[in-house]
């Protein structure tokens, strides 16, 4: 048996099911022999407390308590856990997940080398959409409501059918702790609520890693419970929990014009990401949002008018910083001190005003504001959703498409500077991550 660290975050609300999780490990793993580190992000019901009991049955659980008022969040801490592991293999599980018969030995089975990332089959009750990588099928919407024995009875069920590996990402995964350290740089911190998975699957293509999923090792997953509440699918549901599902709805918004930003489209193929600046005279009423729709898809955003440029700036930056903000209840003062750990958008850099276009490298889109108005046009739209695939396809030199003029400078493909996140340096040295 291979040693795995099994890293698990938990939050507010949660000690029920991060007790049900461990459970499951101490009976359907040889718990004796692995690592287990446990991230209490938050805590409200003495879920510490409740953890140190479970320390005098698991030999090599290890804990960090943070102990400030505001979440580290996610997208930070699971790459915290990965870096602070003893083993070379290493696993994600969320808190709201209960594990099947033999999960470590399906694990090491599976998990064969650096050149993959392991990912485990969910069985969720019916609250979201059937899909194929997942099974439906209800052992309970709580911890204190769950069938634990028909839930494994079921999943050997499952295990007799003996279903041949798919492909796919999602949590809960397992990978090599330099494959995720070393090669990927963890999660990208710019995602904060959202997306940060999807952001991966980017890079994981990109290194060749291949992701497999096994219908050997099974969760059952509550689903939901970090990202919007424990109570967030009842219809009376609690005002926190329904202001915390609206508030994910809006800060994923945000997630996917980041990834756009970065990317230059939504999906999980990598396509070619190209310097692309656009120059828009302002000879109109502005309508800001048909100015935010194309912001996205543009490295550079220059408006001849100072003050439609300094407006939007201040639009986009409160877009951007405010929704991530309430969700995770971050004050502006705290956001202020920690956002350099979340890869913010330098914002004076991507919405410049100047009276003429400069520009001498890559590609520019110049324009009037009046011909952005067509917006509502499929064909406007179309252009700036696919600028990027446009100049891959187009030859050096310029061109009119309709009122916008596209002159393509030079073509430098900057898909390779993506592989790896570069700060994941700065998240492990933000402050000290003692697990004991």
């Amino acid at each position: 048996m291979r040693p795995i660290t099994f890293c698990i975050a938990t939050a507010k609300n949660e000690k029920d099911y991060v007790s049900l999780l461990l459970r499951s490990l101490m009976d359907n793993t040889q718990y004796n022999i692995h690592e287990f580190l446990i991230f209490v992000d938050s805590d409200n019901q003495n879920s510490f407390e409740a953890l140190q009991e479970f320390k005098k049955k698991i030999p090599n659980l290890k804990i960090y308590r943070n102990q400030d008022e505001y979440p580290v969040g996610g997208q930070r801490n699971i790459s915290v856990m990965f870096a602070s592991a003893a083993n070379e293999v290493v696993c994600y599980l969320q808190s709201d997940m209960v594990v099947s018969e033999n999960f470590d030995i399906y694990l090491n089975e599976s998990l064969k080398s650096e050149d993959e990332i392991l990912c485990f089959t969910r069985i969720e009750p019916p609250l979201h959409p059937a899909s194929p990588e997942k099974i439906v099928m209800d052992f309970g919407l709580h911890p204190t409501e769950f069938a634990y024995d028909k839930f494994m009875k079921f999943a050997s069920t499952v295990l007799e059918e003996n279903r041949p590996n798919t492909l796919g990402h999602f949590a809960p995964f397992a990978v090599f702790k330099n494959t995720w350290v070393n090669v990927l740089g963890g999660f990208d911190t710019q995602f904060r609520c959202s997306r940060e998975d999807s952001d991966v699957i980017m890079r994981l293509n990109l290194n060749n890693i291949k992701m497999v999923q096994t219908w050997k090792g099974m969760v059952y997953h509550f689903t939901c419970v970090s990202s919007r509440g424990h109570e967030w699918f009842k219809q009376d549901k609690s005002k926190e929990s329904e202001l915390t599902a609206n508030m994910q709805v809006l800060a994923d918004r945000e997630e996917l014009k980041r990834f756009i930003r970065k990317w230059g489209f939504f999906g999980h193929d990598p396509r070619p990401v190209y310097d692309i600046s656009c120059f828009v005279h302002i000879d109109g009423i502005v309508n800001f949002n048909v100015l935010k729709f194309i912001e996205p898809f543009c490295g550079t955003l220059i408006i001849d008018d100072a003050h439609i440029a300094e407006h939007l700036r201040q639009q986009c930056q409160f877009d951007s910083d405010y929704y991530g903000n309430v969700r995770w209840k971050y004050s502006l003062s705290h956001w202020n001190n920690v956002k350099y750990l979340f890869n913010p958008t330098d914002w004076n850099t991507r919405i410049q005003h100047k009276s003429e276009c400069t520009v001498t490298n890559g590609a520019v889109i110049k324009l009037n504001y009046s011909a952005l108005q067509e917006l509502q046009s499929q064909e406007t739209r179309m252009f700036f959703e696919n600028i990027h695939t446009i100049v891959d396809q187009y030859e050096v030199g310029e061109y009119q498409l309709g009122g916008i003029t596209l002159n393509i400078i030079n073509k430098v493909d900057k898909i390779s500077s993506l592989k790896k996140n570069g700060n994941l340096n700065l998240l492990l040295t933000d402050r000290q991550f003692i697990f004991e």
